[in-house]
Order: C-alpha cells, then structure tokens, then sequence
C-alpha cells in the first residue's frame, strides 16, 4: 500500500514539474519560434540590439565583481559566526527576493534618480544613474546579491 502512495506522490509531482517547466520554457520557445529566422537573426544583429547585450554583460561582469568582494565575506560571517543582529542581516540579505522587482526599480529610481537624495550627490561629479551603466549595476546588485551570500553561506556551513 505504501509503495502505491509512492508511486502516485511521485507520478502528482512529476506532472505538477512538467507543468512547472512548460510555463517557464513555453513563452520563450514561443517568442522564438513565431519570429521568422531572418528576422531573428536581423534583429540579434542590430547595432542597438548589439549594444544593449555589450552593455548588459559589461553591467554583470561588474555587478559580480562588486557582489562577490562584498558579499562572500558577508557570507563567510554568516556562515561560520554567531553574533548580536545576526538574524537581522539575514532577513535583510533576503527581502531582495520577496520585494517585486518593479518595486525595487521605482525605490531605487528615488533614491538615485536626478531628484534622489544620492542622484543628487553624484550628480556634482558627473556620475549619473537613470539609462546609464552605474544604475544598471546598482539593480543588478540588488536583485542578484541575496541569491550570492545565500548561496556561499550554505557553501561555508
């Protein structure tokens, strides 16, 4: 009787995956395979397109950079000491996640935007955030980050 409660547990949970996969690889066979291959190939070979790709991987490769200097220590810390507020920084490391991502670009577009409190005090050194790389690292950054600490905190435990 047990191994039929298993068999059936695991056939629910098979299907309830696939459907899981589908609605992931569904819209995205979808956008590709409705576009005729000339157009798609055109279109990746678009100057505009190009440059939106070289400035996505150049904002990544630096988001990364500044993510793994500072977030691995963070990790480390997390991982492998027990100190006052260490439960704090946990659930703060973590709220990225749960927060919409709509959300997190309009806080940070207030924050640094032409009119937020840092827009404006870099805007003095000629550092600009809105359609510019430095606010495509800072949301990359945020979004990203909790995955990074979370993930090597479990490496170092």
């Amino acid at each position: 009787m047990q191994t039929l409660s298993k068999n059936w547990m695991r056939i629910s949970f098979l299907i309830l995956g696939g459907l899981l996969i589908l609605f992931i690889v569904w819209p995205l066979a979808q956008t590709v395979l409705s576009s005729k291959p000339g157009i798609l190939w055109q279109t990746l070979l678009d100057r505009e397109v190009l440059s939106s790709i070289a400035i996505t991987f150049y904002s990544s490769l630096i988001a990364t950079g500044i993510a793994f200097l500072t977030g691995v220590p963070l990790a480390y810390l997390l991982a492998r000491s027990t100190f006052p507020g260490k439960r704090l920084i946990e659930g703060i490391i973590d709220l990225p996640i749960v927060v919409p991502h709509s959300a997190v670009g309009i806080a940070l577009l207030m924050l640094f935007g032409r009119q937020g409190v840092l827009g404006r005090a870099f805007a003095p050194l000629g550092i600009k955030f809105v359609s510019a790389v430095p606010g495509i690292v800072i949301a990359m950054l945020f979004v990203s980050m909790s995955y990074l600490v979370n993930a090597a905190r479990d490496g170092f435990a």
